[in-house]
């Protein structure tokens, strides 16, 4: 349905807005007009696939009002369209279970329930047609609770005879035990004294303590032990389950953008050091790497990528950026710390930068090279005097040197090993001996302050057997 059929005088615009809170005033309007005329819902329907379908291209969240909407409503609604549109929430419901979509499950999981046992036939035919691989499977045989709110005998009697049926194939091991266990509760809520038997074999059956606590539970309310019935979250007020949603929602929108920021800053980075690495390819075969001696051709391809590379990663310099100022930081500063090389390497530095200067003017990336290769000329002692100084150098290039003046070949491949562990154990008992003490051990993870956020999905801590969601992690849940 397009803009222009839907009825002009409603807020509609009011759904698409991302600032500002949650348009409470424009959801009851629209909860109103549908409960006045009921073929609205199709106007509903049509925007929540549209969302649904858009969701994270664009920040947004009608998908999560138009529920609540229909939730507002529920009460005023006839039949039919609680059922029509109780069978496009459980399809979409089926859908979101296919994409892990938590939020999405909850939301509608509400909406549906706050339909009332009406929807009950919908509800087991859609356990029929979800998989028990995914989450929608216990979402569905979780609103099999709504038969406890009715008196219709024939709603009743359907829902548990289907329960029964999915606890007999969890006793034979037809179904997990996880699959059964909404199935039991519902049995339970609505004393239902034929289940009593099986529930005790799957007591006896269950060895998880998850599994094992629900159907304990179960079976203690059905012979009336235990006298409390957890209010469902659909039988809570909308504004207390769309607030915590569309919370959720929110974070997941800022964590995607930061998210987003942080992949494009890297591609732009690693696209920085690949360009670098490919142009140091390329100037390694022009005429004016050619051209250099062969003892210093040998390092080129190695120092231009390392210059065109150091110069990106500190400066964020391109080679069309390079100046004089940016080259004796880079050279001078950063190439000898953060470089491991011989001294013939450092010795190479300065004809080698020279000659790719010259080659980036030739390629049109640079203006004014001859200035700049004038500038660097008298550098080389610089950088070579920073390659040697202990107080500039790091580990790797403090190992390098180390191994270069105790006469190891640099190219043989076990020797630098030997020579790496030699020079690791000895970096470490200096800095014992400077300490002069043993070094403080870290904290053992047992014996640390356990900070961890309980997931959805697990068992709630309170030690109920019911899932945190369900639990203590629901709105309005206990506290």
């Amino acid at each position: 349905m397009s803009d222009g059929d839907r009825p002009m005088q409603l807020p509609w615009e009011a759904l698409r807005a991302t600032e500002g809170d949650i348009p409470w005033p424009a959801l009851e309007a629209l909860a109103d007009a549908l409960a006045a005329d009921s073929s609205l819902w199709q106007a509903l329907a049509e925007l929540y696939r549209e969302a649904a379908r858009t969701r994270w291209d664009t920040e947004r969240y009608d998908d999560l009002y138009i529920p609540a909407i229909l939730a507002l409503a529920a009460q005023r609604l006839g039949e039919t369209v609680r059922r029509d549109a109780a069978a496009f929430l459980i399809d979409r419901l089926i859908e979101a279970g296919h994409e892990d979509d938590e939020l999405a499950l909850d939301v509608l999981t509400f909406a549906i329930g706050s339909l009332g046992p009406a929807v009950l036939p919908c509800v087991l035919d859609g356990t029929g047609r979800a998989p028990r691989s995914k989450e929608s499977w216990h979402c569905l045989w979780h609103l099999t609770e709504l038969a406890v709110q009715t008196d219709d005998a024939g709603l009743r009697a359907m829902t548990a005879q289907a329960c029964m049926d999915l606890l007999r194939r969890a006793d034979s091991g037809a179904v997990s035990m996880d699959d059964a266990q909404y199935a039991a509760w519902t049995l339970a809520d609505m004393r239902f004294e034929d289940a009593r038997h099986v529930l005790k074999r799957l007591v006896r059956r269950s060895t998880k303590r998850l599994y094992h606590a629900e159907f304990v539970g179960a079976l203690e309310t059905l012979e009336g032990r235990r006298h409390y019935r957890q209010h469902e979250v659909w039988e809570e007020p909308v504004k207390d389950w769309l607030e915590s949603n569309w919370r959720d929602a929110k974070e997941q929108y800022r964590e995607a953008k930061e998210d987003q920021e942080k992949a494009d800053q890297e591609s732009a980075y690693d696209a920085g050091l690949r360009r670098a690495d490919e142009l140091a390819e390329r100037f390694a075969d022009s005429e004016a790497a050619q051209a250099l001696p062969p003892h210093v051709r040998k390092d080129a391809t190695f120092i231009a990528s390392q210059v065109l590379s150091l110069a990106w990663s500190y400066e964020q310099a391109r080679p069309e950026d390079l100046n004089g100022e940016l080259l004796r930081d880079v050279l001078i500063t950063v190439f000898p710390r953060k470089v491991s090389g011989t001294a013939a390497l450092f010795g190479n530095v300065v004809p080698v930068t020279q000659a790719l200067l010259s080659w980036l003017e030739a390629e049109g990336m640079l203006q004014n090279a001859a200035p700049l290769a004038e500038a660097v000329a008298p550098w080389g002692g610089f950088i070579l005097r920073n390659a040697t100084k202990e107080a500039r150098r790091g580990m790797g290039r403090g190992f390098v040197m180390q191994a270069e003046r105790e006469g190891v070949d640099l190219t043989d491949g076990l020797a630098m090993l030997r020579s790496a562990a030699w020079y690791n154990g000895r970096l470490a008992a200096e800095q014992m001996d400077r300490a002069g003490a043993e070094p403080t051990p870290s904290p053992s993870p047992a014996s640390q302050p356990r900070t961890a956020k309980v997931g959805r999905n697990e068992p709630c801590p309170c030690g109920s057997g019911r899932k945190y969601k369900h639990c203590h992690g629901r709105p309005g849940g206990p506290k």
